[in-house]
């Protein structure tokens, strides 16, 4: 796997644990 590819990858997948914390701590606002 090219590097930056790798690294995409990963921000991706950080992306995406950001949404379902964000998405955890507006249930737990509420």
């Amino acid at each position: 796997m090219i590097f930056s590819e790798l690294i995409t990858d990963l921000q991706n997948e950080l992306k995406r644990e950001l949404a379902q914390i964000r998405f955890l701590i507006k249930k737990i606002q509420v």
